[in-house]
């Protein structure tokens, strides 16, 4: 009887076991993320990863005849990725297993246009960022507005802005 219990104590953990076995170990998988430029410039689209001393460039490649650029690669898992455009326009990315993201941009302006599709998390990302590049206009705006009435000394323009 006490064999018995045992092996059937083995049976309900060694499928256990497997599972955590199988997750320790990083499968690699491959990415794509290609695109086209609007505006290029001289230079290479470079992809960079982030690590915990700062990105590190994983590879390069110069466009296309067509404006266009593929980078593939492997992972084991999830990261953040920053393209960089010409060291003009950067755009930071999440890139995970078998991910195949779609990246169009303008290419010759740091805060240009873009536009991400391929995942769920890239087009999370996508929102978060077009939501801090529209707060940093508004905060530029607001730092005009406020200089130019410091600089005529209208108080009344100073606290309204200061409402806003």
């Amino acid at each position: 009887m006490h064999k018995l219990f045992v092996f059937f104590l083995l049976l309900t953990f060694l499928p256990a076991c497997q599972t955590k076995a199988g997750e320790s170990e990083k499968k690699e998988e491959g990415f794509t993320v290609s695109g086209k430029v609007k505006t290029p410039q001289k230079g290479k689209v470079q992809l960079s990863e982030l690590k915990p001393d700062g990105f590190r460039p994983v590879d390069s490649v110069a466009l296309n005849k067509d404006n266009t650029y593929t980078l593939k690669g492997t992972i084991s898992e999830p990261g953040f990725y920053m393209l960089n455009f010409f060291n003009t326009q950067k755009i930071l990315v999440i890139l995970g297993k078998g991910d195949k993201i779609t990246l169009d941009v303008d290419g010759n302006n740091p805060n240009g246009a873009f536009s991400m599709k391929g995942s769920k998390e890239v087009e999370q990302l996508q929102k978060v960022l077009k939501l801090q590049n529209d707060m940093q206009a508004k905060a530029a705006a607001l730092q005009t507005d406020f200089q130019q009435a410091t600089t005529k000394k209208d108080e009344k323009a100073k606290e309204a802005i200061q409402a806003r």
